[in-house]
């Protein structure tokens, strides 16, 4: 049997207690790689003792937290742009010694992370800053405008189907990574997620019938499942093309009238009364609406002129109107308005 160490400690005695330790550095390395030091735990058997230390040639410690780093060379200037990143600076030769008229202006260009040379030593004003690696351009007698296409570093991170894009080279962070048509999307600084609606390409076969177009699922990896839906209240849906619709109450009549020109066809009112129940298609068959069996007499006297019938009281007679249809107005009774 043995007494083992509970979790994060580590160690095992046997039948005898456990020498436990535990390496804080377990838990607390990303406070220091953050900051781009590294991390260390002098005694495994104290807690509170771990340290974020700085990478050479930078010098500086810090208990239990991210250390203050002291730099040198050119890391004084930019170390910032590593640290940021979680990574270390380190300027190889710190020793330099300039020649010719950098020895006056390198720091104009060290200011702004930049090489300085003096090509010819026997001229004056001919001394220069120069973008350092990957960055390039080049300047005379004063900073340069350095250009970086990040793109050529982190092209990598965008996926199949995605261009990598660096808008300002001029500037660092703005690259992309954007989804080739006909898939649309981006991501700033990373893989984008893009998204295929296929009734961008194929909405004109739904609504040239009056129909709208719904794409249930739009990523890339699911295409053919686009449908034309019927518009109410008509009903029925077609699968990559356009739907076969049940219409109700006049439009099972006349809606080619409407689906021809690309709209939907709507009978708000499809209200028939006994006996128009049974009789109501021979007055939709003519584009006409049913109402009474007492107007069947004198339907055909409006409808002659293009009017609906109208019996608003089908317990009198003569009371019967002949009624202009939309957007005309008019009505007259027993006779054509």
């Amino acid at each position: 049997w043995t007494c083992e160490c509970n979790a994060p400690s580590t160690g095992s005695g046997m039948q005898m207690p456990a020498n436990c330790s535990i390496d804080e550095c377990i838990a607390n390395t990303m406070t220091c790689t953050a900051a781009g030091q590294t991390c260390n735990d002098l005694d495994f058997n104290t807690v509170g003792d771990w340290t974020c230390d700085c990478v050479a040639p930078s010098t500086g410690s810090g208990t239990a937290m991210a250390a203050t780093c002291t730099q040198v060379g050119e890391c004084m200037a930019n170390s910032m742009t590593c640290t940021a990143a979680g990574q270390s600076c380190d300027d190889p030769n710190t020793t330099c010694t300039q020649v010719g008229e950098c020895a006056a202006n390198s720091m104009t260009c060290t200011a702004a992370g930049q090489s300085c040379d003096d090509p010819n030593t026997m001229m004056t004003g001919d001394w220069t800053c120069n973008c350092v690696a990957p960055s390039t351009g080049s300047a005379t007698a004063m900073v340069a405008t350095c250009v970086l296409d990040e793109c050529v570093a982190n092209g990598t991170t965008c996926l199949m189907g995605q261009t990598c894009n660096d808008p300002d080279q001029t500037v660092t962070g703005d690259w992309t990574c954007e989804c080739n048509a006909p898939t649309t999307g981006s991501g700033s600084q990373m893989a984008a997620t893009c998204v295929l609606d296929e009734c961008v390409a194929n909405v004109m076969t739904c609504t040239a019938a009056g129909q709208t177009c719904n794409d249930p699922n739009t990523s890339p990896a699911t295409t053919g499942d686009w449908t034309c839906d019927c518009v109410a209240p008509s009903t029925g849906s077609g699968t990559a093309m356009a739907a076969t619709c049940t219409q109700v109450g006049e439009c099972m009549a006349n809606s080619m009238t409407c689906t021809a020109a690309g709209q939907s066809c709507d009978d708000p009112t499809c209200e028939c009364n006994a006996p128009c129940a049974a009789n109501s298609m021979t007055c939709t068959a003519a584009g006409q609406s049913c109402d009474d069996p007492n107007t069947m007499a004198n339907a055909m006297t409006c409808t002659a002129a293009g009017q609906s019938c109208d019996d608003p009281n089908t317990m009198m007679t003569g009371d019967w109107t002949c009624n202009c249809v939309a957007p005309s107005t008019g009505s007259a009774t027993a006779m054509v308005a």
